[in-house]
C-alpha cells in the first residue's frame, strides 16, 4: 500500500509548470473526485497578508459554532498543514487515501499534467465536501485568474494587497499584477479589497463587475493574544469586511455571531509572522517577509524593538526578491548567515553574498545545511530569521524535533 511519503513524492515530482496554464484540467479532476465548485466558499488573493487573513477567518467562524475548512500554502513543517478543518490538519491516514485518488485520477486525465498545486487544490476541496464543513476558507496560490483555485464560486473574495512579486509570472507592472489576481472577482460575489495603491485599485475596480468593498482602516481591530508585527493591522480590517460581507449575504449576521467572531480572531495563531521565541537564552524572531511590498512592516518591525544588532539567517526564493531585500537586512545585521535552501528557486549563497552591500562589514556565513546552526552565531544580540518561509520551517522544526 501506498505511504503518504510516497504519495507526497509522486505530488512533488509534478511541481514542473505545465506549458500551458487554464483551468478545464483542474475542473476535470475536481468533477472526477465529486468536489462542489459552489458552495460556502471564501477565496482570499493577494500579494502578502493572504496566509494571515485566512487564519482570522478560521479563527473567527470556527468561534461561531461553524466547522471551518482551511487550506494554505506553504506549509512550515509539514504538508498536512495545508488542509485544516477546525484547525487541525489532516490526518496522515485521510490525506493519503485522498492524495492517491487524486493522483490516480489526474493520471487519467489525457494530454496534459496536472501540476502539485492542482492536485494538491482539488485533494484540499473534495476532503472539505465529504466532511461537510460549514464553511472553507481558500487561499490563492499565485495570482487568481488562473490559479487552480479559481475554480470555486465563493460567496465572498478579497485581494489583501497588490504589490511587485512573481513578476515573471504575473507581469512587471502593478496594473498587470493587479489584472491578474482580479480574476478571482465573480459577477455579483462581494469583494473586498485591502490597502493597495490607487492604480491598482482603479484597474480592479475597472475590470471586475462585482460589489467592491473596502477595507476600513479607521475600525476598531482586535487586539490579538498570539499573532505580532505592525503588518496584522492592516490584515485584520479585510477580514473583519470579509466577516461582515458573508454573514450579510447569508443573512446570519446577528449581534452575538459577530462578537462570537471577533472572540475567535483574537485568539488567532500563525506562526513564523513576526513570531519571539527565547531559545538558549537568546532572542529569536521568526518573520515571513519575503518581498518587497512586505519591506516596509519588516522595517516598521525592527524600528520598534530597539535591540542591538542581531545576527540574520536568510535564505530567498528568487532574484527579485533577493535584490529588494538584502540591502536592508544589510543595514541592521551585525552577522549575515545565508543559507541555499533545496528548493526550486532557491538562490546560491554566493548569488546572495554578491547582493550584500560592499558597505557591510560585519561577517558573512554561508552555509547549505543546518547542522550546528547555533555555533555559527557570533555576539550575543537578536537571532532574526526571515526572507522565506521554507527556512523558518527548517529551523523550527530543528528545534522543535518535530
Amino acid at each position: 500500500m501506498d505511504t503518504l511519503g510516497k504519495c507526497l513524492r509522486d505530488l512533488v515530482r509534478r511541481t514542473g509548470t505545465p506549458g500551458k496554464w487554464d483551468l478545464a484540467r483542474v475542473r476535470c479532476l475536481a468533477r472526477k473526485m465529486a468536489v462542489p465548485l459552489k458552495k460556502n466558499y471564501i477565496h482570499i488573493g493577494g500579494t502578502n497578508g493572504k496566509g494571515s487573513v485566512c487564519a482570522m477567518l478560521e479563527a473567527g467562524f470556527r468561534a461561531t459554532g461553524m466547522k471551518t475548512g482551511c487550506y494554505t500554502s506553504p506549509h512550515l513543517i509539514r504538508w498536512n498543514e495545508r488542509v485544516q478543518i477546525n484547525g487541525n490538519p489532516i490526518a496522515d491516514e485521510d490525506f493519503r487515501n485522498l492524495l492517491r485518488e487524486a493522483l490516480a485520477f489526474a493520471d487519467e486525465i489525457l494530454n496534459t499534467s496536472l501540476s502539485c498545486f492542482e492536485i494538491l487544490t482539488v485533494t484540499a476541496l473534495a476532503y472539505f465536501a465529504r466532511e461537510t464543513v460549514d464553511i472553507a476558507i481558500i487561499e490563492v496560490g499565485l495570482g487568481g485568474r488562473l490559479d487552480a483555485t479559481n475554480i470555486i464560486i465563493p460567496e465572498v473574495a478579497a485581494i489583501t494587497t497588490i504589490g511587485m512579486d512573481h513578476e515573471e509570472v504575473l507581469g512587471d507592472t502593478l496594473e498587470a499584477i493587479a489584472m491578474e489576481k482580479a480574476g478571482i472577482g465573480k459577477d455579483g460575489i462581494p469583494l473586498v479589497l485591502g490597502d493597495m495603491p490607487e492604480n491598482a485599485l482603479e484597474k480592479i475596480r475597472s475590470v471586475v463587475q462585482a460589489p467592491i468593498i473596502l477595507a476600513n482602516y479607521n475600525r476598531w481591530v482586535p487586539q490579538f493574544k498570539y499573532l505580532h508585527g505592525v503588518e496584522q493591522m492592516k490584515n485584520a480590517p479585510v477580514a473583519l469586511a470579509v466577516a461582515e460581507a458573508y454573514f450579510a449575504r447569508t443573512h446570519s449576521i446577528k449581534e452575538a455571531r459577530m462578537e462570537h467572531f471577533f472572540a475567535g480572531v483574537i485568539e488567532t495563531r500563525w506562526p513564523g509572522r513576526w513570531e519571539k521565541r527565547s531559545i538558549a537564552g537568546r532572542t529569536w524572531i521568526f518573520d515571513c517577509t519575503h518581498n518587497a511590498c512586505g519591506l516596509p512592516f519588516l522595517q516598521a518591525n525592527w524600528e520598534k524593538e530597539y535591540l542591538p544588532a542581531p545576527t540574520i539567517i536568510t535564505a530567498m526564493l528568487g532574484f527579485h526578491r533577493a535584490r529588494a531585500l538584502l540591502p536592508y537586512l544589510a543595514s541592521i545585521a551585525g552577522q549575515l548567515i545565508l543559507v541555499q535552501l533545496d528548493e526550486p528557486r532557491a538562490l546560491t549563497t554566493e548569488l546572495l553574498r554578491e547582493l550584500v552591500p560592499l558597505s557591510f562589514a560585519g561577517e558573512i556565513v554561508a552555509i547549505k545545511n543546518l547542522e550546528n546552526l547555533s555555533l555559527m552565531i557570533t555576539g550575543n544580540g537578536p537571532v532574526l530569521v526571515t526572507g522565506s518561509i521554507f527556512l523558518i520551517g527548517r529551523i523550527l522544526e530543528a528545534f522543535d524535533g518535530s
